[in-house]
């Protein structure tokens, strides 16, 4: 009789102790393209969410695409906070909605005004075509970054209402610090209106309208300049007095060395995909205001 007691009690416990328990709900996981769209999310609820980021660090978002067991990975989570309809993004995002139809996808460019993107043939063995319908850099720009922080505590609110105070709380503390680098920008840029600078990639595009400055992109489509066009970009930065060009490491620096060569104009490395979005912005607009004070 006690042996059949002790069964009674023991059994539900071996059985419970056989059903493996997640370490993460896969309601509270989060899918999103860069390294900065995460920054944002923890400056607002810290590490409340699980948030897994497609491109890896270093990887150029132009030709990258997710390893198989990177898209199983991606796959937990029923929420992706995409940049804008028609972005690099957009193929990760197509893959993952044909094996994952129930998830929910959020625009994060809602709002604001976008430009025209390019259409970028890389030609390589993996035959990557990205057809850029608009421009998806909108994170660089303070102007353009604080919209897409304001859908994004949109897209939390709607996702994780339960969370509300803490998502209002923290996004009003990363608005305000955000507003202070937009006034920041639009003071200390104002006297550099209308001056040229170049870049090797069309990142700075929306940071080039909204500050009233003149981005002259050195890759065209996608694609690296000829020799041609490299002679007009050159004879373009003695005109317009250019003296700065900017590079990320992720492509090839060839032909800005020749241009910097030919021109004397400095070559500055920027990361757009700094995992610390506010030193990103600070180095930038020292950048800025140093090399386009040079007579």
């Amino acid at each position: 009789m006690m042996i059949n007691k002790l069964l009674i009690a023991i059994i539900p416990l071996v059985l419970g102790g056989c059903v493996p328990k997640k370490t993460t709900e896969v309601a509270s996981i989060i899918n999103v393209s860069i390294v900065p769209q995460k920054f944002f999310i923890e400056q607002m609820v810290g590490d409340r969410y699980q948030v897994n980021v497609v491109l890896e660090k270093g990887a150029n978002h132009e030709t990258y695409e997710p390893s198989p067991r990177q898209m199983m990975l991606l796959e937990e989570a029923p929420l992706y906070l995409m940049l804008c309809h028609n972005g690099f993004d957009q193929p990760w995002v197509d893959k993952l909605m044909a094996r994952h139809p129930d998830l929910k996808v959020v625009d994060l460019s809602a709002g604001i005004q976008l430009l025209a993107g390019d259409a970028c043939d890389h030609g390589d063995n993996h035959h990557h075509d990205h057809h850029h319908a608009v421009d998806p850099h909108i994170w660089i720009a303070p102007s353009t970054a604080k919209r897409l922080v304001e859908n994004l505590k949109d897209a939390l609110l709607q996702n994780f209402p339960h969370d509300s105070v803490l998502i209002v709380d923290g996004y009003q503390r990363l608005r305000s610090k955000m507003d202070s680098v937009d006034a920041r920008y639009a003071r200390e840029l104002k006297p550099h209106a209308g001056k040229s600078f170049m870049v090797y990639h069309p990142a700075t595009s929306y940071l080039a309208r909204d500050y009233a400055l003149n981005e002259i992109s050195i890759e065209s489509d996608g694609k690296e300049p000829s020799v041609a066009r490299l002679k007009e970009l050159i004879e373009q930065a003695r005109i317009e007095d250019v003296n700065m060009i900017l590079m990320q490491k992720e492509f090839d620096e060839r032909h800005v060395q020749v241009l910097a060569q030919e021109t004397g104009a400095s070559v500055v490395a920027f990361d757009p995909m700094s995992e610390n979005w506010f030193d990103f912005a600070d180095s930038l607009l020292r950048q800025f205001t140093e090399n386009l004070s040079h007579p």
